[in-house]
This record gives C-alpha cells, structure tokens and sequence, in this order.
C-alpha cells in the first residue's frame, strides 16, 4: 500500500501522526523486526489498521492491557512473534480521602492538569478507591512525582506489580433487548428504547457508530462484540444472543460502558 492510499484511509485525521503511523509500517516491513507505537491509539484507527493488515503487509497487535478496552499501544510485525515489549506501564492512583469519591472523569481531568497529552495514556478503570491507568514508560516517572491529589482529595501514585494485585475489569451495565433481527436499525431501537423511526433517524443523521465509525446504512448486520455508539444514549457493547422470543424476535445481551 503506497502512502496516498493509506492517508486517504484516515481522512478525518491528522496528516503528520497518519504518516509517522506509515513510516512505522514500513519501517517494519524493510528490516522484518517488530515495530511499537509510542503511545496509545484511538479505537477508531486501531481497527482500520487491523481490518487492513493484508494489505499493508503487517501483522498488528494492539495492548490495552484491560479486556475490552478502547486505546491500544501497536505492535507491527512481519513474522509471527509472541513478544511484547511495549513500552507501557499500569498505574494504580489510590484515592486517600475517606469522604468523598471520585469518578472517571475526576481522575482523567487531574491527568491532564498535568500537561499529559491524551495519546500517552489508555482506558481508566476505577474500582473503589483505586484508578488503573495504562500510561507510556516515558511519562509514568512524571506522573508519579506530580500528581498527589484529585480534586481536593490526597492520593498516592504507584506502578502497578502484576504478581502482586490482579487488574480489574472494565465495568458494563447489562440489560436484554428484543429485536427482530441484527440490522442496525433494529438493535438501536432495543438498546434506547425509541421507535424505529426515531432509531432510524439517528442512523440517517450520522449520530450512530458502529466500530467507532460513523454508520449510515440502516441494513448493516449487527454482530458479537461489535461496538455501538449512539450520540446522545452512550456507548454499548453487543455481548452474546441469549435466545428467541415466542415470536422469533432475537433477544440480545448489551453492555453500556460505564
């Protein structure tokens, strides 16, 4: 795949980090040795690299750390290869404060404070008291020294010991639909609750993603594990088909990201 061909793959971006992903690719593909990314890629770019690894003649392998997370470092590979060195490290930022508690957007707000650029960390998952944030090598020195407070509430920052302490998961709220089949237009509906004129409508005026890209045809075939995001209802992941209704309607398991 020459260049031109592979920016016009990523239009709606930007042009400089599309072409350092290409000069990675190649890069790759003329020495045969595996290839990092230094920071964390968005989902939208991640799956367009791995739907088009043939064509570009490399393997890609994205780490997240956590299962179903969204941002991922790239490894680009010519032969099969089972290492994986990227260079990332999980942080367990540990809320002190035993009068209030803090959210997502509490911890993600106080790393960016820091003059962190988005890129250079991953997904954030919090349990209890605790934020798990993946976060590139060359900024985990940063963050441990600077950061020692959310908000108004005292924290601790540490690396994380994989042997030590097993990672959580990334946490869905799960509810069944009913739809009568896996066209767009009939899963959206179940997962807002709204007509499927409303649903349509949404489809029709771009506010509905599936794989995080924008999906405008209301015959596309939803499947397993697809991503659906829906502007104004949130985030979903479709999970398993759990059986039939009486009347053939196909009933679904969904998770809305938390």
């Amino acid at each position: 795949m020459d260049k031109k061909v592979f920016l016009d793959m990523f239009r709606d971006q930007d042009k400089n980090y599309i072409s350092g992903l290409y000069e990675d690719v190649e890069l790759c593909r003329n020495i045969e040795v595996p290839i990092y990314t230094k920071d964390f890629l968005t989902p939208d770019i991640y799956m367009k690299l791995k739907a088009n690894e043939n064509k570009l003649g490399v393997m890609v392998q994205g780490n997240g750390v956590f299962e179903d997370c969204e941002r991922r470092m790239v490894k680009f590979s010519v032969h099969q290869d089972t290492s994986e060195d990227f260079e990332l490290d999980v942080l367990i930022v540990t809320n002190k404060s035993k009068f209030k508690e803090l959210g997502h957007r509490d911890y993600l707000g106080s790393i960016m404070a820091l003059g962190i650029k988005r890129n250079l960390f991953g997904d954030l998952v919090v349990e209890g008291n605790k934020c798990y944030i993946p976060v590139a090598s060359s900024v985990s020195n940063y963050i441990i020294d600077n950061l020692n407070q959310i908000g108004n509430c005292p924290c601790t920052v540490e690396i994380l010991n994989e042997d030590e302490e097993q990672l959580p998961k990334i946490n869905f709220n799960e509810k069944n639909i009913i739809a009568t089949s896996l066209r767009i237009d009939n899963v959206v509906p179940g997962i807002c609750n709204i007509s499927r004129a409303r649903g349509t409508e949404l489809i029709n005026g771009g506010a509905v993603l599936l794989n995080y890209q924008i999906c405008d045809r209301k015959d596309k075939i939803v499947e397993i594990n697809d991503t659906i995001t829906i502007r104004g209802f949130g985030k979903f992941k479709v999970r398993s088909i759990i059986g039939e209704t009486g009347k053939g309607r196909i009933k679904l398991l969904v998770g809305k990201y938390i």
